[in-house]
């Protein structure tokens, strides 16, 4: 998949119904039990998984600088000397003492819009002045732990969706009280698919293209140092390059509807044909409407896929992905969209080798 060369769009596309029919055969077929059984009986690898908290509360922190940052410019650009993040806080220094009290309204009340805030009714952050024209916030325990919890879920269920559309023999997934994933993985067990099932994070966005990307200097600075202006990220495509992007946006990975691997209309290679749900269709639409003549970058896991020019509206929401694919390339990347992104990063706790039962 990393050598995707190129991004097609169209209006309407005809997608097969692939997809479905692997859905509802693996759902008639496969069950924990089964999967159990099959382990005791060949025996193989135990697995316990954790959520990378320091992974998430750090990405969570980049999301409150980014929040802060365009609230307080929507506020009658209430202006900052510098917000960065320094070990588990976001410190915001303010220009003017005088607006401390506007930024201190403005910052008890940022609306978070991550899905694990939904059902969250506490304080997310806690928010101090420590010096005339600073503050300090922090992510709550009780938010990290909802987050913890919350990451663990949703993380099981897409779990088991990859697990029941795999080819092979299938892994036992359980859900442990402390927060924890236990993984039987059978010793016949495809190592591609155990990689696909929880490693492979399958998150897709799209991101607009900074201008900084045709400035040779902004580039070297952000491929050397990793150093990008406010609101902006930095990724690598599969060429050896890479680009400058605005980091936030709303098209991502849980907007695809289906997905499906299938053969180009005209040229008969491998394709992976995708459709949106109907409110990002039209956000999309919305987005390209806004934005002709820019490019875009399509990002699969933190590498940029490819990033064409949006020459006109794009309605419909449907496309497909043409480039480097084998048929098979193609059908996992289907399965990743039609399975959703894994929310977190996971690290391995424990890991033991078991002998089948005799």
């Amino acid at each position: 998949m990393s050598g995707l060369a190129k991004w097609t769009l169209q209006g309407v596309i005809i997608c097969t119904l692939l997809c479905s029919a692997v859905l509802s055969g693996c759902s008639s077929q496969f069950s924990e039990e089964v999967a159990r059984k099959n382990f005791d009986k060949l025996g193989g690898t135990e697995l316990i998984l954790e959520v990378d908290m320091a992974a998430v509360a750090e990405q969570e922190l980049m999301s409150v600088k980014d929040i802060v940052r365009h609230a307080f410019r929507d506020n009658n650009r209430l202006r900052t000397e510098i917000i960065h993040i320094e070990g588990d806080a976001v410190l915001v220094q303010l220009r003017d003492s005088e607006d401390m009290s506007r930024a201190t309204g403005i910052l008890n009340t940022l609306n978070f819009e991550q899905a694990a805030t939904q059902f969250f009714s506490g304080e997310t952050l806690s928010v101090s002045a420590v010096a005339q024209k600073e503050f300090r916030l922090v992510l709550t325990e009780d938010y990290i732990d909802h987050l913890k919890d919350s990451l663990t879920e949703r993380s099981v269920d897409v779990i088991r969706r990859r697990n029941k559309l795999i080819d092979g023999p299938r892994l036992s997934v359980e859900f442990l009280e402390n927060d924890q994933i236990r993984l039987l993985v059978p010793t016949s067990a495809q190592k591609e698919n155990v990689h696909h099932i929880f490693r492979r994070r399958g998150n897709l966005s799209f991101h607009i293209v900074r201008e900084e990307s045709n400035n040779v200097a902004a580039m070297k600075l952000a491929e050397g140092k990793g150093m990008v202006p406010p609101g902006a990220v930095y990724y690598p495509d599969a060429q050896g390059g890479g680009l400058i992007v605005e980091r936030r946006t709303q098209i991502t990975g849980d907007c695809v509807k289906a997905a499906s691997a299938g053969l180009h209309p005209a040229s008969n290679y491998p394709i992976v044909n995708f459709s949106f749900n109907l409110k990002c269709a039209q956000l999309f639409g919305s987005f390209t409407q806004k934005n002709i003549g820019k490019r875009f970058a399509v990002v699969l896991d933190d590498v940029i896929i490819t990033a064409p020019r949006i020459n006109g509206p794009i309605m419909g929401g449907s496309g497909f992905i043409e480039g480097n694919f084998t048929l098979e390339s193609a059908k996992e990347l289907a399965r990743l969209l039609n399975s959703g992104p894994l929310p977190a990063r996971f690290k391995t706790i424990k890991e033991t080798t078991i002998k089948p039962k005799l």
